[in-house]
């Protein structure tokens, strides 16, 4: 053969190679075991260049938050009660303070600064005996302080004593060891403890419903709750006791709260007549998951009202006020202490101490915990998350789960709950959108707000009477938004039970489609006023531009594999391929969408073609057994982040998938390719031997 034959041949052997690996490699990578979580790329990818998957191949799925585990209630170490311990006052004006999910109990100075004084901070039930410092805590509730200085803590299920020397003991262990008979429940499980003036110390027992006084002498009996020698007080709790206050008369104030929801705080007056002072079935203010009480010099009782995200000062003639509200700076109030100056103290759920004081709020201390104490994403338990958005500042995903919190997943691959702080009363998040510039906007169920850093949320649609028509202020109309996008040039968009809504630079609506059908569509802005629309009932997606032009996009109408002998119509028009209730859309910076299905998620080219690019195959032998896809949305650098049922996942790049139905193409023409170089080369073997017989 000819030196240019065997040129030719190897070139032809090159690229028919290079073809099969390139539909080989082609397809979506399966998800990898064993990798799961965010990682760091390093401190020189900033901002959108940043990604969980940077040097993973094109399609790689990785899991970035959610064990598996569905979460039907909010995790524990967010909920009010447990971000911040009861605190207690000292007689030098420091502030003591149980912190729970520490393990600690900790002293903050009248000039800021934070001690620990009980705790190693790892939990456990040992110590006693010894320094304060070096015994473990098992999750203490609630701290209170004596006259001397002596602190009272409630432990698991013992109170623990730190005297004035610093060396801890347990003080309470069971009420049987305190003088009361072994026939009735000797355990108790504390929730909070208070002391009055004579020393006697008051225990909110939730295991028995019942409040227990411990005498100096260390004598305990039953004042109030099962067990109690007094009919009255015997009824007057109907379940858990959960915070005490003693008045300077002897009074004891205490919460109660039922599985029924009946709210109240109570007293038990020094002779021990019982009376409700404020709650569900008082004329007064209503209730709402109270949290703590506690007593002023001048016997103003102050009720953490944590449901109703606000402290009632309630005064002598049992007149209710609002003493402080979230309107300023405060979310969620868990406990609520008062200075010997009648200013106060408040913890709230996102683990700062708030001081009040003249009506002004400002943060005392905060014990939120630092990046690594939050808890790592891959272990969290995720649920199904309803809207998430990616900030283009940082890379960091912002995402909504049914508990309507606000979550935010740090690079370093940790979940934070945000604080939204709202200025009015409380509201669940229904969706989340990131601006340009980073700052996250959330739907109520009925506003739209924008969250700036170290403020209370902005209102910028909704909450007003006016009905939704184009050329009215966003913030006078009545909204219903169940979902809010965010566009590339920043143009905030809103899907609403009137339609999908777009809010023009002067504050004014646009109305870019109207439809009166809550949850029909998923929506995914782009630039310049256009618009892309995911209909679930009609399974379709269109097109709009800013003048409400509509061009059909994708979906034939079909609302089932099943009629088409499960064929997706890969590699054809998108128009003419089945797309059956589309889930989800979103779109990427070049124009390529993106939308699932309960089954998938389709890729729709700029030129219009589709293909698969994730299928969620419910197989043991595989990690794809998360459910149906439900969430979508499109990093800056073309990563798809999508939610499944208990987990949040991303894929490296869609984008450059060249997708399995360009494997019999692909393979065809390498396949040719060598069948071309035989011919070939028969031919010129052929061609060498006639001329050699010819010779």
């Amino acid at each position: 053969m000819s030196t240019k034959a065997r040129r030719l041949l190897l070139t032809i052997l090159v690229a028919a190679v290079v073809l099969a690996n390139t539909a080989t490699s082609a397809a979506a990578h399966p998800e990898t075991p064993g990798l799961s979580g965010h990682y760091r790329i390093g401190d020189d990818h900033q901002g959108s260049s940043w990604s969980p998957v940077a040097h993973a191949d094109a399609g790689t799925v990785r899991t970035v938050a959610g064990n598996g585990t569905v979460r039907s209630t909010d995790s524990s170490w967010n909920s009010p009660a447990d971000a911040v311990g009861l605190g207690d006052v000292g007689p030098d004006g420091s502030y003591y303070v149980a912190e729970p999910q520490r393990h600690v109990v900790s002293k903050i100075s009248p000039d800021g600064t934070r001690t620990v004084v009980a705790g190693t901070g790892e939990a456990g039930s040992s110590g006693d005996g010894g320094p304060a410092r070096a015994a473990r805590l098992d999750g203490p509730k609630a701290v209170a302080v004596g006259h001397d200085g002596t602190l009272y803590i409630a432990d698991d299920r013992r109170v623990r004593r730190v005297g004035p020397d610093g060396i801890i003991s347990t003080y309470v262990g069971s009420v049987a060891e305190n003088g009361i008979g072994s026939s009735r429940a000797s355990d108790i499980t504390p929730l909070d403890v208070a002391v009055d003036r004579r020393g006697s110390l008051y225990i909110a027992d939730a295991s028995g419903n019942r409040i227990i006084k411990v005498a100096p002498d260390r004598r305990a009996t039953i004042v109030a709750g099962e067990g109690a020698s007094d009919s009255e007080p015997a009824d007057v709790i109907s379940s858990e006791p959960r915070a005490l206050a003693v008045a300077d008369d002897g009074s004891l104030y205490f919460v109660d709260r039922d599985a029924r929801g009946f709210h109240a705080v109570r007293r038990l007056g020094p002779q021990g007549r019982a009376s409700v002072v404020t709650g569900t079935d008082a004329r007064s203010a209503r209730l709402s998951a109270p949290t703590d009480v506690a007593v002023a010099p001048d016997g103003t009782l102050y009720v953490a009202d944590a449901g109703n995200h606000r402290v009632q000062a309630i005064g002598s003639p049992g007149r209710n006020s609002i003493a402080a509200t979230l309107s300023v700076a405060v979310r969620g109030p868990g406990s609520v202490d008062v200075r010997p100056d009648g200013s106060l103290l408040v913890g709230t759920s996102d683990r700062v101490i708030r001081s009040v004081e003249g009506g002004k709020i400002t943060t005392f201390a905060d014990l939120s915990p630092d990046d690594a104490a939050a808890p790592r994403a891959a272990d969290f338990a995720v649920g199904l998350v309803t809207s998430a958005d990616v900030d283009p500042m940082t890379g960091e995903l912002y995402f909504v789960d049914l508990d309507s919190k606000l979550r935010r997943i740090d690079r370093a691959g940790r979940v934070h709950t945000v604080d939204l702080a709202p200025p009015e009363a409380p509201f669940g998040v229904q969706a989340v959108a990131v601006g340009v510039d980073g700052t996250p906007y959330v739907a109520s169920t009925d506003a739209v707000w924008k969250l700036p850093k170290n403020s209370t949320p902005v209102l910028v649609a909704g909450r007003g009477a006016a009905p939704v028509t184009t050329g009215k202020l966003a913030r006078a109309v009545s909204l219903r938004p169940y979902a809010i996008e965010m566009s590339p040039d920043g143009t905030l968009y809103i899907a609403d039970a009137a339609g999908v809504l777009r809010v023009e630079e002067d504050g004014r609506l646009t109305v870019a489609l109207k439809q009166a059908n809550a949850q029909r569509y998923r929506i995914a802005p782009a630039r310049d006023g256009v618009v892309y629309v995911a209909d679930t009932d009609r399974h379709r997606v269109d097109r709009y531009d800013r003048y409400g032009k509509r061009t059909h996009v994708a979906g034939n109408g079909a609302d089932s594999y099943a009629y088409h002998g499960g064929d997706r119509g890969d590699g054809n028009a998108a128009t003419k391929a089945p797309l059956p209730d589309p889930g989800d859309i979103t779109v990427a910076e070049d124009g390529t969408l993106y939308v699932s299905t309960a089954e998938d998620i389709r890729r729709v080219d700029p030129d219009g073609t589709i293909d698969t690019v994730f299928v969620n195959v419910d197989d043991e032998s595989t990690n794809a057994t998360f459910g149906p896809v439900v969430m979508l949305e499109m990093s800056g650098n073309g990563d798809l982040y999508f939610g499944q049922l208990g987990r949040i996942a991303v894929m490296a790049r869609p984008g450059e998938i060249s997708t399995a139905s360009w494997y019999p193409l692909a393979w065809a023409v390498g396949a040719g390719l060598l069948v071309a170089c035989g011919l070939l080369l028969v031919r010129r073997r052929s061609a060498a031997a006639t001329r050699t017989s010819g010779d």
